[in-house]
């Protein structure tokens, strides 16, 4: 009998430690916080003009729009009704057309998203972010549309 009330009394006090966190799980936690509320720094990026061999190599035919800087007719940003393209270094960047994002010149979106950049488009200004929002480059030129 005696075996039962200890077994009945062990049990009781497991359970009633289960409501109470212990100060370890505690600090773990805000240390889990603290760890994720550090954002990676900043990588500034530059883009490159995106040329005819960019162009044909990804299909990029017939934009919409385009946007080069102030001064210049090189396209920095090609334009489409589902998508927008641009080149930092050697590399084309495809981002998405964010459908929930305004319509500006030519119907083309004023967001596009893309793994690592989120770009937004205005008739004179084009801005390149990280996915935390923070400001890479930006670019005051013309959106030429067709």
């Amino acid at each position: 009998m005696m075996g039962r009330a200890t077994l009945a009394l062990a049990a009781v006090a497991l359970l009633s430690a289960c409501d109470r966190p212990s100060p370890v799980s505690d600090g773990a936690e805000a240390d889990l916080d603290a760890i994720n509320a550090v954002k990676p720094p900043v990588q500034p990026v530059k883009l490159a003009p995106l040329g005819a061999p960019d162009m044909e190599t990804h299909e990029l035919y017939n934009p919409a729009c385009t946007f080069a800087e102030q001064g210049s007719m090189a396209a920095l940003f090609l334009g489409f009704a589902d998508k927008g393209a641009i080149k930092t270094g050697n590399k084309v960047r495809i981002l998405a057309a964010d459908a929930g994002s305004a319509k500006i010149e030519g119907g083309l979106r004023s967001r596009f998203v893309g793994k690592r950049y989120v770009l937004m488009l205005s008739v004179k200004t084009l801005e390149i972010r990280d996915p935390q929002g923070r400001v890479l480059q930006r670019i005051e030129g013309v959106l030429r549309c067709n």
